[in-house]
């Protein structure tokens, strides 16, 4: 899983002006404004590179494609703040993605997760700013990794309404758990500049664990 890490701190020391596409066929305001900003074409290769090393193979790429395609039309802008943090959760997703898809013991990539997160940190200099958007990075991307494990888990129930009925109120419940729990952790400190990684630290324990924990449920089916 070396490669992983080498990978992801890779994504933060690409070239600038190392645009994903032919600047000389730009053709939209956009295009052009990532064209003539070396941060916005450093990020926009960086968001490419992540895109890319997720085979289309992994069960999780649909996923990827289509939230990558749902950004392009109605989220992206020329905002340098916009680009990079889209291109930390397409890091974060490909790391998980790519660890958690062929894994015989999913529990492993946790250390993945970890090397991620410093290497994002780490580019952005430990700074708060940095360790929250990064969190915040990874707290999405293994949303949407449960998002899949969890449409899996449904569709195996679909013949039974009435576990399917208890196992939607079990996801529901869990939502409400996490959000409480994370919540009063975050409020203890709510003062003080850990606030964020109080939270993104609870979110990510709970979340992680009910991600691997639906992963093995799905490969009963």
């Amino acid at each position: 899983m070396r490669w992983i890490f080498v990978f992801v701190s890779l994504l933060w020391a690409l070239p600038a002006h190392a645009a994903s596409f032919d600047c000389a066929k730009a053709g939209t305001e956009i295009e052009h404004a990532i064209c003539n900003s070396p941060e916005l074409s450093r990020l926009d290769e960086a968001m490419a590179a992540a895109y890319r090393s997720v085979p289309k193979s992994n069960k999780y790429f649909d996923t990827l494609r289509q939230g990558q395609k749902a950004w392009l039309q109605n989220d992206r802008s020329d905002d340098v703040d916009t680009f990079e943090k889209r291109a930390k959760y397409l890091a974060a997703f490909a790391s998980l993605a790519n660890c958690l898809a062929p894994a015989e013991n999913p529990e492993d990539c946790n250390r993945v997760e970890e090397q991620a997160l410093d290497a994002c940190m780490k580019a952005g200099q430990y700074t708060t700013y940095a360790m929250d958007t990064c969190g915040a990075a990874m707290s999405e991307a293994w949303n949407s990794i449960l998002a899949v494990e969890t449409d899996l888990k449904r569709k195996s129930l679909s013949d039974d309404p009435e576990t399917l009925q208890l196992y939607d109120d079990a996801v529901w419940a869990f939502d409400m758990y996490r959000d409480a729990e994370c919540g009063w952790r975050y409020s203890e400190y709510r003062d003080g500049t850990i606030r964020g990684q109080i939270w993104f630290g609870c979110y990510l324990d709970l979340t992680s664990r009910r991600t691997i924990s639906t992963i093995r449920e799905n490969w009963s089916y």
